[in-house]
């Protein structure tokens, strides 16, 4: 794999979706390319290319090819210059789901005033540390608010809510439902 030297490598200005692959599938497939592409808009990278390399057909060869397709986790890069696929074997288990996963809030604040919040992009510096971090403490992911105090995101996970809740107060304890890009998982807040 060559990569490029473009404002993605040397910035951290490009996207990318890491998916869950369960036997030959990759799940929710729609919803990652339609937050993939906005990010490029947002970040005014043409995504003709990616487009291109990641049509259905491409998708499913790369996918029967990969020794991944029962169980994996598949990431899309792209930036102006590049488009990458990597496939690495998804690394929770039944166990993980049963047992669920510790969280922990992040000391840093999301912008809610800056498109990058709101986007997978390249620039993962803060996210990556604060997991790191938070596996030292004991957690296995740490949970970002905004600078209003609102929930924002995991820092490798999305959060959705599976239920109606009222407002969430930090000093609570809450269990809340999460998916991860490669799981699904309950954890304590």
């Amino acid at each position: 794999m060559k990569i490029r030297k473009d404002e993605g490598y040397s910035f951290g200005l490009g996207v990318f979706e890491t998916i869950a692959v369960e036997k030959g599938k990759a799940l929710f497939l729609q919803e990652h390319m339609e937050r993939m592409e906005q990010g490029l808009k947002t970040l005014g990278i043409s995504d003709e290319k990616m487009k291109k390399i990641l049509n259905h057909k491409s998708i499913e060869d790369f996918l029967k090819e990969s020794e991944f397709k029962e169980h994996g986790a598949w990431k899309i890069s792209v930036s102006h210059e590049n488009v990458i696929l990597e496939i690495r074997k998804n690394p929770y288990e039944e166990a993980d789901y049963n047992r669920g996963f510790g969280l922990c809030i992040s000391k840093i604040r999301r912008n809610e005033t800056s498109p990058f919040t709101y986007m997978k992009s390249l620039n993962y510096g803060d996210n990556i540390l604060e997991k790191r971090k938070a596996k030292k403490e004991g957690y296995e992911e740490p949970v970002f608010l905004n600078t209003k105090g609102e929930l924002a995101e995991g820092a490798t996970t999305n959060l959705f809510f599976c239920e109606k809740w009222k407002d969430f107060n930090a000093s609570e304890t809450l269990w809340i439902t999460f998916w991860s890009d490669a799981a699904l998982g309950a954890g304590k807040l």
